[in-house]
């Protein structure tokens, strides 16, 4: 099974599992929200996990509402909080995040208010497309916890609150995943993730979202079971421009699975020359590049250093139209430190910088 890591200090972190919280729900608006409404708010904290209360902004882009749940019991300082959400039609990601706050109360009083993609932890459950939990760590004890919603996450104008939970569901299973990026280059999108260490694990399912279905369109074999770092990568291509979603299915040997979070990559219409960014960045003691052209030229591919001093020639000569040109840049016999990749064509100039740590 797969534990989605949270990087704090370069350590992954794998917490408990998650209870559900239950207690005594209300709710409330801020003075700039005054069609502001939420329904069935009791569903938020009787324990059900499959209703859910309404949070409805009713398109007031200025205004918030929140759902609050006064628990049965004290919850101890370092402890794991979250909820389970769910904004229809759409996907909350971590860039979004500004506008959804977790906060703990004690006797009434706040304790602190958790906001925003550096502090909140998103991912997905595989129950749903859709449905997926916002969590963050405590550093107070709290016997209540509160979800606000506010225009400023540029969604739907309503979001779901199914319930909240204290533990984490960032479980502690035997693959440890600590990264899953999307990047778009012209012919399509490139994934790459990399993980911590790996037990009984079978392989990568990579899933594309097709209208509200995901569906697969490759496995890729995983390192069964090691203690190793392991950087996995993938290329989908054919796809038309605009709007991809991506998520990894993690199968075990047994066949148990479970789901990456998901992520986001857009595809567009390449302009005179696209240079895709290099991967991987920061690197050692290599890392690699493509370029794309819309029309046939001489291109000279270099590398220079801090100091402005070119260190490196990867390419001088003519290179075709239409075609992924992939380059790589060894850096064995350089010092650590920053780097510039830079291409010059016949009419265009483009560059990318990269880290080499040693």
């Amino acid at each position: 099974m797969l534990a989605w890591m949270c990087l704090v200090g370069g350590i992954g972190l794998a917490q408990s599992q998650p209870t559900v919280l239950t207690g005594t729900s209300s709710w409330g608006k801020d003075g700039l929200c005054l069609s502001c409404t939420v329904t069935d708010v009791s569903n938020v904290a009787d324990g059900d996990t499959t209703n859910y209360a309404v949070m409805d902004l009713a398109a007031n882009v200025l205004g918030l509402v929140y759902v609050q749940v006064d628990l049965e019991a004290v919850v101890g300082a370092g402890t794991p909080v979250g909820f389970v959400v769910e904004v229809p039609g759409s996907l909350l990601q971590e860039s979004l995040l500004a506008g959804v706050a977790v906060s703990t109360y004690l006797n009434g009083i706040l304790q602190e208010t958790l906001s925003g993609g550096g502090v909140l932890q998103l991912g997905t459950l595989g129950v749903s497309l859709t449905i997926q939990y916002i969590e963050a760590t405590t550093t107070k004890s709290f016997d209540a916890v509160r979800l606000t919603y506010g225009g400023l996450a540029g969604l739907s104008s309503a979001m779901y609150a199914y319930y909240p939970y204290s533990g984490s569901m960032e479980t502690n299973l035997p693959v440890e995943l600590v990264s899953f990026d999307a990047v778009a280059d012209a012919r399509g999108v490139w994934l790459h993730w990399a993980t911590l260490g790996e037990v009984s694990n079978s392989g990568f399912e990579v899933q594309h979202r097709v209208g509200d279905v995901f569906e697969a369109m490759a496995f890729v074999e995983g390192a069964g079971t090691t203690t190793e770092a392991r950087q996995y990568s993938h290329f989908v291509d054919g796809l038309p421009p605009g709007r991809h979603l991506f998520r990894l299915k993690q199968v075990d040997f047994d066949g148990q699975y479970t789901y990456s979070p998901v992520v986001e990559a857009h595809v567009e219409v390449p302009a005179r020359a696209l240079l895709t960014a290099a991967y991987p960045n920061p690197f050692n003691p290599q890392t690699q590049f493509s370029l794309v052209l819309q029309a046939d030229e001489q291109v000279r591919i270099t590398v220079y250093d801090g100091l402005g001093r070119r260190v490196r020639v990867l390419h001088e000569g003519r290179l075709q139209a239409g075609q992924m040109h992939s380059f790589t840049f060894e850096a064995g016999a350089l010092p650590s430190g920053s780097y510039m990749i830079r291409v010059e064509g016949t009419d265009f100039v483009a560059s990318r910088p990269v880290l080499l740590v040693k």
